[in-house]
């Protein structure tokens, strides 16, 4: 009887502490719970907090674009009492896009000079020449359609590219994987309108940009200083 008394003791005293240990590990798993939802909620504060930057970035972006034509319109003026901004022959000369009234370009020849050192008829010291400066387009490799959008649209604007000309002056600037697929997009569809092409490309390079920015977010971790850290989840 009390070897019996004796083994049912134990196996009681096994069954409590088997009790324990699941309530142990109970309590573990509520805590990794918690410790998961903590983690959620911050990555949703993240993103929330990406995405209002990313839309001041783009607003940034496009007050800079348009401050930099206002003041490259605003320099090619001549100030108060000095000669009159040039005609449109001489504003073609820096500017291949440039067009006349009636949408025919003009041949600007060189100016001519009498025997007394002074120009004659329409080539009168009124005819001095304001240039642009001369900017590279900016080039397209796959990375940041947005961004070279933005760009592009600048430059149009900047250098009056005409419209019908736009979506083939931007594909010349295309290169490595962005060219590759140029090449596929005009056998299929050829250079439609502005609007549409760049449409195209962003559709086909934007599309996993969101993507591969959460996860990089969300498996960052400091490596080296606290600057580099805070520099690469600014950039992310």
């Amino acid at each position: 009887m009390e070897e019996a008394a004796r083994d049912e003791r134990i196996r009681r005293d096994r069954v409590a502490d088997n009790f324990d240990l699941l309530f142990t590990r109970v309590d573990d798993i509520l805590g990794t719970q918690i410790k998961l939802e903590a983690q959620y909620d911050m990555t949703t504060k993240v993103v929330e907090q990406m995405m209002k930057d990313q839309q001041v970035l783009a607003q940034q972006v496009e007050i800079t674009g348009q401050a930099v034509a206002r003041l490259t319109l605003n320099s090619t003026r001549p100030p108060v009492g000095e000669p009159p901004s040039p005609t449109a022959s001489d504003a073609s000369i820096d500017n291949p896009f440039h067009q006349g009234p009636q949408g025919t370009s003009h041949t600007v020849f060189p100016h001519r000079q009498d025997r007394g050192g002074q120009r004659s008829g329409a080539d009168a010291p009124h005819r001095l020449k304001h240039a642009l400066p001369k900017l590279a387009f900016p080039c397209f490799t796959g990375s940041n359609p947005r961004v070279w959008r933005s760009k592009c649209q600048d430059y149009f604007q900047l250098y009056n590219v005409p419209p019908a000309m736009q979506a083939t002056f931007a594909s010349l600037h295309m290169d490595d994987n962005a060219g590759k697929w140029l090449q596929v997009f005009k056998r299929k569809y050829g250079l439609t309108d502005w609007k549409s092409f760049i449409s195209a490309v962003e559709e086909k390079f934007g599309a996993a940009d969101y993507r591969d920015a959460m996860w990089e977010l969300i498996e960052l971790t400091q490596t080296t200083t606290v600057e580099q850290y805070a520099a690469d989840f600014e950039n992310l």
